[in-house]
């Protein structure tokens, strides 16, 4: 994971990377900041992913298992590129200080049918139960917490909206 000094550095190093030219103040500083630290949270999280498929092939688990890990790994990097490519349109409304979208990022995904909620945040979507509910032994077994496997009418019964980023899981919660 890359770390920085300053804030002003991290600016500059994603500035460089996205080939866009970011400016240190205002609306725009603050909207940058907070995209380019869901994408350092979201570093992590893939980091994670990845040293679990390659423990599982060194362990030479079962292929199922292995693309279990392979299929999580794939959904992170995905909603990784997305916040990236939102945070470059970001980044070039900025110029002259336009205001640019906070909510250009959507989590939640049209295919997601199942959801994993624990402390009262949904923590992942899920196309397949299957997948929902190893999510939810993976929350049990690696951090020791209680999740639910809900479908979108349980999460919306617990005052929760897939559709808003604000009821999601980040690395702040």
């Amino acid at each position: 994971m890359l770390r920085f000094a300053s804030r002003e550095e991290a600016l500059q190093h994603l500035s460089d990377i996205t080939g866009s030219k970011v400016k240190i103040a205002g609306v725009g500083y603050e909207l940058y900041s907070k995209g380019a630290d869901r994408i350092a949270v979201q570093t992590k999280t893939v980091k994670e992913a990845a040293e679990k498929l390659a423990k599982a092939t060194r362990e030479n688990r079962s292929l199922k298992t292995r693309k279990k890990h392979l299929k999580a790994l794939e959904s992170m990097l995905n909603t990784s590129m997305k916040e990236l490519e939102g945070l470059k349109r970001d980044v070039d409304n900025l110029e002259g200080y336009k205001t640019a979208s906070a909510e250009d990022f959507q989590y939640n995904e049209e295919d997601y049918k199942y959801y994993v909620v624990r402390k009262n945040k949904i923590d992942s979507g899920w196309e397949y139960q299957e997948d929902a509910k190893d999510q939810q032994n993976e929350i049990k077994e690696e951090r020791g917490e209680s999740s639910k496997v809900l479908q979108a009418r349980g999460v919306k019964q617990l005052g929760l909206n897939p559709d808003s980023n604000d009821d999601w899981i980040t690395g702040k919660n």
